[in-house]
């Protein structure tokens, strides 16, 4: 009676060809978490904006946004009109990732903007629509868009 295996050889050219298809995956699938880490950030910001700016018309008092440390790399924290931190969010290992117009968004008690904003948002090898943008009008409002990476 005769048996039926894989021989060496057979095996070998399999975890080959495995080790082929990993090596050709792994840069994609790393270019897709950092394009996934800028829409988690871009998405994280905007809401903490829309927030502070119904906490502005909610309390009936000046809310401000400001990055931790006078870098948004670092986070960024919501203040009310006595300088008391509602939300602080942290990020850890970024560089060069946020460009703003301003230091700081700030709400009055009728949810209004002291000035226009803008924030970038691009992470290094980013690819594709993934450099993001939050922008606050002077009537509060809070929009984003994106454009390509360079």
């Amino acid at each position: 009676m005769r048996q039926q295996a894989f021989t060496l050889i057979e095996l070998m050219v399999v975890l080959a060809v495995a080790a082929i298809l990993v090596a050709t995956a792994v840069p994609s699938f790393s270019t897709y978490l950092t394009n996934k880490q800028a829409a988690s950030l871009k998405s994280r910001l905007t809401m903490d904006i829309r927030s502070a700016r119904i906490k502005a018309d909610t309390l009936d008092e000046t809310i401000t946004i400001l990055p931790v440390n006078g870098d948004w790399d670092n986070g960024w924290q919501i203040r009310d009109s006595n300088n008391v931190i509602i939300k602080e969010t942290l990020l850890d290992d970024l560089k060069d990732v946020f460009t703003s117009t301003h230091p700081q968004i700030q709400f009055d008690r009728y949810g209004r903007s002291s000035n226009a904003v803008t924030i970038d948002i691009k992470v290094p090898k980013c690819s594709g629509n993934n450099v993001y943008k939050i922008m606050t009008t002077t009537l509060g409002q809070v929009s984003t868009g994106d454009s390509t990476c360079s």
